[in-house]
This record gives structure tokens, sequence and C-alpha cells, in this order.
């Protein structure tokens, strides 16, 4: 991962511990991408309203907006990537951090 990606999870729940061992190169690769809030930083915070919906049989909640907005970003993702010339990413090589076990 990224170090920025690291840094919150490192200092609430790791005591520093966790370290950034991805290849430079693989690692900041997407940094640029246009949709980034930040340059350089590739991580975005992106608030959603919606309802935490949950289903009868399951203790964990979801919210489809949020969902939808994550499909939107993964979109422009996998399309802007080819555009540019960028390697190719697979999506099996994509992980979504979610705080709800639905999404």
């Amino acid at each position: 991962s990224h170090p920025s990606i690291l840094k919150v999870p490192n200092e609430l729940f790791y005591d520093g511990e966790l370290v950034a061992c991805a290849n430079e190169i693989s690692s900041n690769q997407y940094c640029t991408w246009e949709h980034l809030p930040k340059r350089g930083f590739p991580v975005i915070f992106h608030g959603v309203p919606g309802k935490d919906e949950r289903e009868s049989n399951s203790p964990s909640f979801f919210n489809i907006y949020e969902i939808e907005v994550i499909v939107d970003y993964l979109k422009k993702l996998l399309l802007t990537q080819a555009k540019r010339g960028m390697s190719r990413i697979s999506p099996r090589d994509i992980g979504i951090i979610a705080p709800y076990r639905k999404q």
C-alpha cells in the first residue's frame, strides 16, 4: 500500500508497526489520477448521504448510495487508466475498505 493509505490505521490500531512495503513505482502510479481531490495523496474521503439498511438475516448494515459512488469511482479508474496509457490494473487487484461487511 501507499504510505498514505496505511497512515491512519497504523497510528490508531498498530502503534506505528505497519510498514509500507509496496514497490514505490507501483504505489505511486495513480497519485496523479485526475479524480483525486489532492494530487499525490491516493485516498478519497467522500461523504455520502443515504440510509443505512440491513437485511433481516444479517447484523451488517449497507448503504446503496455509497455502493453507487464507489462503483462510479471504479469505472472512472478503469476507463481513464486505459486512455492515459497507464499500466492496466485488474479489478481483482483493487481493494475497497468499507465500514460495513455487506459493502
